[in-house]
């Protein structure tokens, strides 16, 4: 799995690309076709909401994690949060994931209640050697279990993602759109409180399946625990 377009100044991802042995390509997962201009919504966005409001920094601070993990910053006076992306790779992984995990540090005066969001827009999904090829069929998101499953409508297709929490969240997907091909919007919301001087640690699990049976809806829908 990869993760080529982070955007710098949200840390929103706009695309996942997953090498498809098959097909002999890249599967690419986007909020939109137009994501390498860096065109409309994000794939996946993590938002703090404190009090209902989102929390907003007056910008966001990068830095590499061991030399290649991609670490931010959002700082206040009174909340630190520092978020890091990585998608484990090599012969150990069992299957292709990535994680996005946040750790919201709390230097008030009194508890702080948040809420975590991940949020996003599944819009396009493509094969790719050179050039892109869209799929045909309509966009389709939907729950499974503790999971949200991104795939086509087919039921066909070679690659689906799935989407979960580290912890209990609530899991939400827009209505299906009467227009063909329209993208489709969906969240996950996690609360959590923090005491002062302490800190709350968040994490989403993103991972892949590739194919049928192991793979496709089934295979990224059952291997959480292997991606935490």
């Amino acid at each position: 799995m990869s993760l080529p377009c982070i955007h710098p100044d949200t840390a929103a991802i706009h695309a996942i690309g997953i090498v498809h042995r098959g097909t002999r390509s890249a599967i690419e997962f986007a909020g939109d076709a137009g994501f390498v201009e860096g065109k409309g919504p994000p794939l996946i966005r993590a938002q703090v909401l404190i009090a209902g409001e989102p929390f907003k920094p007056t910008k966001v601070e990068w830095e590499r994690g061991q030399g290649w993990l991609p670490t931010f910053v959002w700082s206040s006076a009174a909340v630190v949060v520092r978020g890091v992306i990585f998608a484990p790779y090599g012969r150990d992984v069992d299957v292709p994931g990535c994680v996005y995990a946040l750790s919201i540090e709390n230097r008030g005066s009194a508890a702080l209640e948040a809420e975590v969001v991940l949020d996003g827009v599944l819009g396009a999904r493509q094969h790719r050697v050179r050039t892109a090829r869209p799929f045909e069929d309509d966009h389709r998101v939907h729950r499974a279990g503790e999971s949200l499953i991104l795939e086509g409508s087919s039921g066909s297709g070679s690659v689906a993602l799935a989407i979960s929490a580290d912890a209990e969240a609530e899991l939400l997907v827009d209505g299906a759109s009467p227009v063909k091909g329209a993208a489709v919007s969906f969240s996950i919301r996690r609360k959590v409180t923090a005491a002062p001087g302490e800190t709350a640690d968040v994490a989403f699990y993103n991972r892949g399946g590739t194919g049928a049976g192991w793979g496709g809806r089934d295979g990224c829908g059952a291997a959480a625990p292997r991606v935490a």
